[in-house]
């Protein structure tokens, strides 16, 4: 007499599918974690000047690599403490790279245009994250980047302390670059790194 196989109900396997699903999740969330500890380092942003890319109190995954134009980074400011009248309330500050050595950056009613080192036109910047008017350059409206430096802004331009007012700044001053990934889970960041800092500090 043949035995009968008992029929399983289809919640079973849906079931072990969502299992399935949980487990390898799990896994490469152990995976990112891990990679991220190995080639990462936390910051905590503290201030308005990027908004609305960035706001005060998120936290951000931040990697030790060449910055490119458009690249937002993050730049030490201890070496130019009292130098030309800087006034920076830290040691560290958030923008973004505008230009780079060679490059010419204009101001032009609010809008920045730039010619490219490897350019000989002006071409207008196409900003989409910007929050405000870009304000007129304290040192007059067209500034060259020399040679190792970096031309930055805020993206709040109406409230950040950039190379509107100060000129630009040494490029072996940036740390690090906030890679685009970083800020897309910028969200998943501030609570998984909180509720870790949480469950730390109760062991």
């Amino acid at each position: 007499m043949l035995n009968q196989r008992k029929k399983r109900s289809p919640l079973f396997f849906v079931g072990s599918v969502l299992l399935g699903v949980v487990i390898f999740a799990l896994i490469l969330f152990a995976v990112f974690n891990f990679w991220v500890n190995q080639n990462c380092f936390l910051v905590e942003v503290s201030g308005d000047s990027m908004l609305n890319t960035v706001e005060d109190g998120d936290l951000l995954y931040v990697r030790e690599q060449k910055a490119k134009r458009g690249d937002i980074v993050i730049i030490s400011v201890k070496d130019c403490r009292g130098e030309g009248g800087f006034h920076f309330s830290g040691d560290y500050i958030i923008k973004r790279v505008i230009a780079f050595a060679g490059d010419t950056v204009k101001w032009e009613n609010g809008d920045i245009s730039i010619k490219y080192a490897e350019s000989e036109e002006f071409a207008v910047l196409n900003e989409p994250y910007i929050h405000g008017e870009t304000p007129s350059f304290d040192s007059g409206n067209v500034i060259e980047v020399k040679e190792g430096e970096i031309f930055f802004l805020g993206d709040n331009r109406e409230n950040s302390y950039d190379s509107t007012e100060i000129g630009c700044l040494k490029e072996s001053y940036i740390v690090g670059v906030v890679p685009k990934w970083s800020l897309k889970i910028k969200s998943f960041t501030n609570f998984w790194e909180r509720m870790r800092t949480r469950v730390a500090v109760h062991q």
